[in-house]
């Protein structure tokens, strides 16, 4: 039995701890997080194991992610210097899996370039280094790829 939630919690805890690091030495950082909770097989928390269905299993996989991300991002906006001063950038590598989730309205899922395999979301959240009139808006009309993220 794999426990996601000691996985995904310790690439937290080694990215506050990363940070706390970066800032003793007063230094700018990077951090780049990768977990692998959505990627199949689907090992849901252990209150969760007996889930039989690989969308509920996926669901509840991204429910404890968002969980676990959670003490991460509340760290970040909960210190005023980390929240004027940091970038968080959400985003994906592809489409869902098949049977996991859907890319609905658009074709396809992960592995086709159909666009329901290569549309990602991409949240990108800094109170202190946008301007605030950006705050809550749409930009429809920009194109990159993750290699322009990353």
């Amino acid at each position: 039995w794999l426990d996601r939630d000691r996985v995904t919690g310790a690439f937290v805890s080694g990215a506050i701890r990363f940070i706390e690091e970066a800032r003793k030495e007063a230094k700018p950082f990077f951090l780049n997080l990768w977990p692998d909770d959505v990627h199949s097989p689907f090992f849901p928390s252990e209150a969760r194991s007996k889930l039989k269905l690989k969308r509920k299993k996926y669901l509840a996989v991204c429910e404890d992610m968002d969980r676990q991300l959670g003490v991460l991002f509340d760290h970040v906006r909960n210190d005023p210097s980390l929240k004027q001063n940091t970038v968080i950038v959400v985003t994906s590598d592809n489409g869902p899996e098949p049977g996991a989730g859907s890319a609905d309205p658009y074709r396809g899922h992960k592995g086709q370039l159909y666009e329901g395999g290569i549309r990602e979301p991409l949240i990108v959240w800094s109170p202190g280094l946008m301007d605030a009139k950006a705050t809550g808006t749409w930009n429809e009309s920009s194109w990159l790829t993750a290699c322009d993220v990353s």
